[in-house]
């Protein structure tokens, strides 16, 4: 019976750490998805707009808007070295982030690692209504 209980315990510890995972990585694909979509808002150029000519991105804006998004949402764990911004045909910002999440209980279980890094990435486009 002892066995069984410390069995149930183990397989109940995987699974809130794998839990826990999968909720860091959605919080991380919604820090992008608001990066993203900072850095489209901000990064237009505003003579761009005025003119008529749509919206234009510019990439120190966009990446300046991307920063202090980062910078607000203080994420543990997040690599910035990993971060990549990339602007797409002039009018699409895509953001994507890595970031190491740590295990609670798998790092004391015998063969257990740290912990995980994980991936998110969002796309914000121009649109003119």
């Amino acid at each position: 019976m002892p066995a069984a209980v410390l069995v149930v315990l183990l397989l109940g510890a995987i699974a809130f750490d794998l839990s826990w995972v999968y909720v860091a990585q959605r919080e991380l694909i919604d820090v992008a998805s608001s990066a993203a979509n900072d850095a489209v808002t901000y990064g237009l150029e505003p003579g761009s707009l005025r003119d008529g000519s749509g919206g234009q991105l510019v990439d120190r804006r966009v990446r300046e808007a991307v920063d202090r998004s980062l910078a607000i949402h203080r994420l543990s764990g997040l690599d910035p070295n990993r971060t990549v911004v990339t602007i797409d045909d002039g009018d699409q910002v895509t953001v994507s982030l890595v970031r190491h999440v740590n295990y609670v209980f798998g790092r004391n279980l015998p063969g257990g690692s740290n912990g995980k890094d994980v991936n998110g990435s969002a796309s914000a486009t121009v649109v003119q209504r």
